[in-house]
């Protein structure tokens, strides 16, 4: 029954896509789920590469705890935000969820409404799951960013109070610039460093997951 409910709520906030692109990228968002579960993010691990063309592509991997008394089927998603002026542009493609090594299809929805005066669309893309009472799972998310507008790339940690304590144990980011120049990296307190190929990252416990990781770049 659940799963149908789910895949209702999904399907009735789908809208048409047979529209021509005129928009404003906001940010991508981290790893959420639709109800309070005791689920543990033990590790996430989030690795972004720019690419040629104005693409960016994002794998982020989390290691998962049930740390419940039953067998937990939860529905995991993550959104992209766009400042929507006459029609919505597409900013994101080939999105591949993995639980363990096989892929799992995902559903996509979408959502219009107002913040601060201005017009937003939200895209949810989501995947339903089952972790067994104290087992864990590998999810792997990944997808390519493309047509951003400004130099400015915002991964947004800003989520519901759904996952217990609503932190991660581990986290780890990786960035490689490519051939763009890195102007700054912030999340939080956090400091990134930087490798001697060039590449940049971060490493850190106990970490609450909130607030938005900025990469500007040239």
């Amino acid at each position: 029954m659940k799963k149908v409910i789910v895949f209702l709520l999904f399907s009735v906030l789908c809208f048409s896509e047979n529209i021509i692109a005129e928009s404003k990228f906001i940010n991508v968002g981290n790893l959420k789920i639709v109800r309070e579960e005791n689920i543990k993010i033990a590790k996430e691990i989030i690795d972004i590469k720019f690419l040629k063309d104005n693409k960016i592509s994002v794998k982020t991997r989390y290691i998962l705890e049930n740390t419940d008394n039953r067998d937990i089927k939860e529905t995991y998603i993550f959104s992209l935000d766009q400042y929507l002026e006459k029609t919505p542009n597409k900013y994101i493609e080939k999105i591949k969820y993995k639980i363990g090594e096989n892929d799992v299809p995902n559903l996509r929805a979408v959502i219009n409404f107002e913040e601060d005066g201005s017009k937003i669309q939200r895209e949810w893309f989501g995947i339903g799951g089952k972790i067994h009472t104290g087992k864990s799972i590998v999810m792997q998310i990944s997808y390519i960013l493309k047509n951003i507008e400004e130099k400015e790339l915002n991964y947004s940690f800003k989520i519901k109070n759904n996952f217990l304590e609503n932190k991660a144990d581990v986290l780890e980011i990786n960035i490689d610039k490519g051939d763009k120049n890195i102007s700054s990296i912030t999340y939080g307190v956090y400091e990134f460093y930087e490798n001697s190929d060039g590449t940049y990252y971060m490493n850190a416990k106990d970490v609450l997951l909130d607030g938005i990781l900025t990469i500007k770049y040239e």
